[in-house]
């Protein structure tokens, strides 16, 4: 009775901690650009084998260079494997530069966004605006 037809992938951390992979260094300058998973092309190496089984590709990735990482991973896949409905998801998609925004629609990408994260709680003004900057 269960089926597993998603496999999960972490691209990053989380802004909170300074894990979430940016482009630009967060502003305390504690970890720089935070971190980012999988180094060279072994994320999408990673999704294309997932792929090839069939099974939906899921990554989560909050920071905009660990994007620009999940939907170069899922380009690759759809050059390599064709075109088929594969439905992949961006979960979280915290920041995303203005250049990747249309990736997401010409890839067939479901960004899996919360949001809660949006409003200008305590989590926004203590620990996210500090390390990302107010603009």
């Amino acid at each position: 009775m269960l089926t597993a037809q998603t496999v999960k992938f972490f691209a990053d951390g989380v802004v909170e901690n300074e894990t979430g992979a940016l482009l630009e260094p967060y502003c305390s300058g504690l970890h720089s650009h935070g971190m980012q998973l999988w180094e060279g092309n072994a994320l999408a190496e990673a999704a294309k084998r997932v792929d090839d089984l069939g099974l939906q590709i899921h990554i989560h990735a909050i920071g905009d260079a660990a994007v620009r990482q999940a939907l170069d991973a899922i380009e690759y896949v759809a050059r390599h494997n064709g075109p088929r409905d594969r439905r992949p998801v961006i979960a979280h998609a915290q920041l995303v530069d203005d250049a990747d925004l249309g990736r997401f629609a010409e890839l067939g990408v479901i960004p899996n966004m919360q949001p809660l994260w949006a409003q200008m709680d305590a989590l926004m003004t203590v620990l996210t605006i500090p390390r990302l900057g107010a603009q």
